[in-house]
């Protein structure tokens, strides 16, 4: 969606440097948030199997900071590209007997609001909920 963006505001090398900026800020702040976040191994007195049994391994508060972080730059990109589009999208204002709305559909401005909110999701799920169950909400986000 960054080249439809690009494409969207003509070619714009403004345009281009400022989101290869942030993309590459974002990711930055992504790696730095999990890979200098604590150790996903339990300590001593935890145990690995005592809270739940299955594929996902419980995730602990610090752990659930951390992750909640990165899914935080994520979304941070998603609405950059999602205000960009709506700016663009509303100085446009209608093409031949094309709406506003058909404007937006066309060129995914809805598909980021949807998904804005699903990383809004996966952010109080990782801040909020408990250690077994703080990655739920990251299946529909990653699809």
């Amino acid at each position: 969606m960054t080249m439809r963006v690009y494409a969207f505001y003509e070619k714009s090398r403004r345009i281009l440097l400022f989101l290869f900026t942030i993309v590459l800020v974002l990711i930055s702040f992504s790696c730095w948030a999990i890979l200098f976040g604590s150790s996903s191994f339990p300590s001593d007195h935890e145990s690995r199997w005592t809270e739940v049994m299955g594929c996902n391994e419980p995730i602990r508060t610090e752990q659930g900071l951390h992750l909640a972080v990165s899914w935080s730059a994520r979304l941070c990109f998603d609405a950059i590209i999602f205000v960009l589009t709506l700016w663009k999208s509303l100085h446009v204002g209608g093409v031949g007997d094309r709406t506003l709305i058909d404007i937006l559909l066309r060129d995914g401005s809805l598909y980021f609001a949807i998904m804005t909110c699903a990383n809004v999701g996966n952010i109080i799920a990782f801040l909020l909920a408990e250690s077994t169950t703080k990655s739920i909400a990251t299946g529909f986000t990653n699809v």
